[in-house]
Formats: structure tokens, C-alpha cells, sequence
């Protein structure tokens, strides 16, 4: 349950792998629908994809909780400043792009589903006028820090060693 120095333990690795699982689903469960006509086949997509979101910020709110709790593994050995420094920012960058894309899709979800009608309407053109727009750049941003997060992992786990055994998955190397 317990991280140790090289390797985080099962709950950090739950609720990492528990939102990264969720998150593979969103992205093109996301993009899909922000493509659709309006439709019943599009309000199922999208109250699929704000519930999934709710659910990722409850994992994204644990996981934050659990890091003060117990302080995660220190960093893959062998890293310049410079990558120790991507490598943090990286990480702190996805957790504030989580947290802000998982509270601009419930907003905007509240100020268009079912409890729409307790906003007043001033409040709720608001919220329209600017929360998809804001979260759209939000998915942009996300994705570019998972994408530089991925390349990061496989570059080091591919020429210095072997980083994905500290999340729970078996070695991988190029050795054939």
C-alpha cells in the first residue's frame, strides 16, 4: 500500500492508473462529440464524459490528498536539472490542467443539464459564453503535457532504464 524510495506502492498506483484509464476514454469520447450535431446520441456522449470527469476529479482529489499523506518515490535516477525540472513540471502542470478541465466541464455541465434551471439565466449565458471555450484550451494544454509526460517516459525508460516498474507494469526494454 505504502510507497517505498524506487517505487510507488498500490493506492498511488490505483489512482494513477484508475485516471489515466479514464482519461484514455475522454480524450476521444471528447473529441467525438465536440464533432457531433446536436442529438440524443450527443447528450449521451456528453453526460457519459461529465460523469467519467466527475469521477477523475475524485480520483485527481485523492491522489493529491494521498501525496501529502504518503510522499511519492524520489525521481528516476540519471536525470540533467534541466529534465529534473520538465520531469516536475510536467507532473505539476497535469495536475493543475486536471483539476481546471475537471471543474470548467462541471460548470459547464450544471449551466446546461437538468440543474440549468436553478441558475438565473444572466448566470447561466455567462457560464455558456465562456466555459467551453476555456476548457477547449484546457483539453489542448492537457494533452500536450500528456504527450511530453509519455515521450519523457519512454525516452528514459528506453536509454537510461527502467521507470514504468515503479507504476506496477512489468519491464520493458528494446533488448531483443
Amino acid at each position: 500500500m505504502k510507497n517505498t524510495p524506487l517505487i510507488y506502492g498500490k493506492a498511488a498506483r490505483f489512482f494513477h492508473w484508475a485516471t489515466a484509464i479514464l482519461i484514455a476514454a475522454m480524450i476521444p469520447l471528447g473529441i467525438t462529440m465536440a464533432d457531433m450535431a446536436d442529438g440524443s446520441t450527443k447528450s449521451t456522449l456528453y453526460l457519459i464524459h461529465a460523469n467519467l470527469g466527475f469521477v477523475v476529479l475524485i480520483l485527481t482529489a485523492l491522489r493529491i490528498l494521498w501525496k501529502f499523506i504518503e510522499p511519492a518515490p524520489s525521481s528516476p535516477s540519471g536525470l540533467s536539472p534541466a529534465r529534473q525540472w520538465l520531469f516536475n513540471a510536467i507532473h505539476l502542470g497535469q495536475y493543475v490542467f486536471l483539476i481546471g478541465l475537471t471543474l470548467t466541464g462541471s460548470a459547464t455541465f450544471l449551466a446546461t443539464g437538468p440543474l440549468a434551471q436553478n441558475f438565473p439565466e444572466t448566470m447561466a449565458a455567462a457560464l455558456l459564453s465562456a466555459l467551453p471555450g476555456v476548457h477547449s484550451v484546457l483539453s489542448k494544454g492537457f494533452i500536450g503535457l500528456l504527450l511530453a509526460h509519455l515521450t519523457g517516459l519512454f525516452q528514459y525508460q528506453f536509454t537510461k532504464g527502467d521507470v514504468l516498474t515503479r507504476m506496477g507494469l512489468p519491464k520493458i526494454s528494446l533488448n531483443l
